[in-house]
């Protein structure tokens, strides 16, 4: 029966088959055979699951596919005889990861639904009278090794269709990558996420030790070239990185931490600014959240303001706005000191690095070079062509105000967007929110409007707090080394006994800007237990344990040094989040739970 099946498969989807897998002709197509197949059935629908073997002039592929198809096909995928003994392996390593190596054609990414069906259709000798829905596909080197210590390692790719009737980003989407097994939670939830059509282009990638247990990334119609190597503005994550730069400064005795800013930056003291020590400024307490007019701190319309475009001109602005602002502490002494605080970072490495080096620089040639990672910040124009970048997109208007600004002002919607509105509402006399002040500062009217760093202009200021590009793999990465001690891979940049510094001496407070009640350490890290607050998710219990930041929109850069879990999601659709929200809530508690799962199961292993 299998060989009439392979010998029938050959003959009728030559041609579809060579369509599929190469649409420019560089591919001579030589033998095509099913190899696996089976129906799995329940009460309301099958899933149907092909493996099949194809040899060409530049070796063979493996494909792989899982179709879905409704009760009443049951009898004709029977009669095409497409019954499975056994569940199908995962061999390895996704096409779009290979697509040099076997002279496909690009073009077959963007494409791949109709080639799939016109395969399938073929496969099955025109004997289904409706399109099935393709769940999973894959295509990869055949025998490539997929095998890990504690599994197989999955990778493949999977359509999700929208789950929702409007949502404010795309429909549905495209889900590829990797994950060890018992970490499908995750997986399972990076798709959820794009069912409710939350997502345009996103990343989520988590190392546990050194071993890295997912890696996926998904798109969707309006950034169809998105991919896991795509890099992105990640705003506030890139405060967790400005953080470990001045770990390592540290770590070499260039600084303290309880160390006055003005005894390496003399100009820094002027205005009331001479007793901020460097874990104040870590911790956003340094007094400088925007640009103050020093006689009037309290008048907005004194405030100093910029843009990117004029402090990528002049790399002086932004520290000569921070020393000659005043000390602003007013009610307490914690604003979030959103772009300013990479500023003082910045000014004080250049006057203590023996090479006088910018951050952008810095981390480059000490963190990227060593560790093989894409972090970018402060992109000359002419270079920014080299980098895969994708735009961060916004939340259409009309959505916005449909579903999220009109339920805020009922009482309802996300508290995010209700605190948001708050602030702008509860401040009279000519005073502006903190929060409002804080964007303003650098241009930006509308803190949900961050143009700037879609721009060419824009992505040349060196702003690593709010400006830094990379992807979720070189954020995981470079986490994964303070979970780990300091250490990756053989690679050190700092000792473990710093790492541990770093984490100390956490102090809670209030952060006026966001009303957010968090424990920020001297080394500038924040840390999660105890998070609250308007602009926190109801469910951010899940990130309790672990230490860094987020960016405004949702990106998120985490590690978890008891555990050694390192944790990096990168996103383009702006949500209202500003430090977590629904998207990498529901992350992170899926990788909390196949971590305590994994637990569960050593402990019985090692009984």
């Amino acid at each position: 029966m299998m060989q009439d099946i392979h010998r029938w498969s050959a003959d009728t989807s030559m041609a579809a088959a060579a369509e599929f897998i190469d649409q420019d002709g560089s591919i001579t197509l030589e033998d095509l055979s099913v190899l696996q197949h089976r129906t799995i059935r329940s009460e309301k629908k099958s899933h149907t699951e092909f493996k099949v073997s194809v040899t060409t002039n530049n070796g063979k592929l493996a494909f792989y596919a899982r179709y879905s198809a409704f009760r009443d096909l049951y009898m004709e995928l029977e009669e095409a005889e497409l019954i499975l003994d056994d569940m199908l392996s995962f061999p390895g390593k996704l096409i779009f990861g290979s697509v040099e190596r076997f002279n496909l054609n690009p073009d077959f990414l963007h494409d791949r639904q109709r080639g799939l069906n016109q395969f399938v259709k073929a496969l099955v000798g025109n004997r289904l009278k409706l399109y099935p829905q393709v769940v999973e596909f894959f295509i990869g080197p055949e025998g490539s090794s997929h095998e890990s210590d504690e599994g197989p390692l999955v990778s493949y790719l999977t359509e999700v269709p929208s789950a929702v009737l409007i949502g404010p980003f795309g429909v549905g989407g495209m889900v590829q990558g990797t994950q060890e097994s018992g970490w499908e939670t995750v997986r399972h939830a990076f798709e959820v996420n794009f069912s409710k059509d939350l997502e345009c282009g996103s990343q989520c990638v988590i190392y546990h030790g050194e071993k890295k247990v997912v890696d996926v990334h998904g798109c969707n119609a309006k950034q169809p070239q998105y991919t896991d190597d795509t890099m992105q503005c990640v705003f506030g994550c890139g405060q967790v990185i400005e953080a470990i730069v001045m770990a390592m400064l540290v770590d070499r005795g260039l600084l303290r931490y309880d160390d006055k800013v003005g005894k390496y930056w003399p100009e820094f003291s002027k205005h009331g600014k001479r007793f901020v020590t460097i874990a104040e400024v870590m911790r956003h307490e340094g007094g400088v959240p925007f640009f103050t007019d020093p006689k009037d701190l309290s008048d907005v319309k004194k405030d100093r303001k910029t843009c990117f475009a004029a402090v990528s001109k002049d790399r002086g602005l932004a520290e000569s706005l921070v020393s000659n602002s005043g000390l602003y502490r007013e009610t307490r002494p914690r604003y979030y000191h959103s772009v300013t605080r990479g500023v003082i970072i910045g000014a004080l490495l250049k006057r203590v690095d023996p090479e006088g080096r910018t951050l952008g620089t810095f981390i480059q040639e000490e963190i990227c070079v060593k560790l093989g990672i894409k972090v970018v910040c402060g992109i000359p124009e002419a270079q920014q062509g080299i980098y895969d970048i994708a735009a961060v997109q916004q939340v259409n208007k009309a959505y916005g105000l449909a579903f999220e600004v009109l339920p805020a002002f009922v009482g309802g919607g996300k508290k995010s967007v209700a605190a948001e509105l708050r602030t702008r509402q509860s401040f009279g006399d000519g005073l502006s929110p903190p929060r409002i002040r804080i964007a303003a500062a650098f241009g930006e009217e509308d803190p949900k409007a961050p143009l700037q760093q879609n721009t060419a202009t824009g992505r040349e200021a060196e702003l690593t707090s709010v400006n830094m590009h990379c992807n979720a793999r070189s954020m995981a990465k470079i986490t994964a080394l303070l979970a780990n001690g300091g250490e990756f891979e053989g690679i050190r940049l700092m000792a473990a006994e710093t790492v541990t510094a770093a984490l100390e001496k956490t102090r809670v407070d209030k952060e006026m800007s966001m009303e957010l009640i968090c424990g920020f350490t001297q080394g500038g890290f924040c840390n999660f237990d105890g998070l609250a607050g308007p602009f926190a998710h109801e469910d951010s219990a899940a990130f309790r344990g672990f230490f860094g930041w987020g960016g405004r929109g949702g990106s998120m850069l985490l590690f978890n040094p008891a555990t050694n879990v390192s944790f990096a999601y990168a996103m383009t659709a702006m949500g209202p989040e500003e430090v977590g929200g629904e998207r990498t809530c529901s992350l992170v508690a899926a990788a909390n739970e196949a971590l305590k799962a994994a637990e569960v199961s050593e402990k019985y292993t090692d009984i």
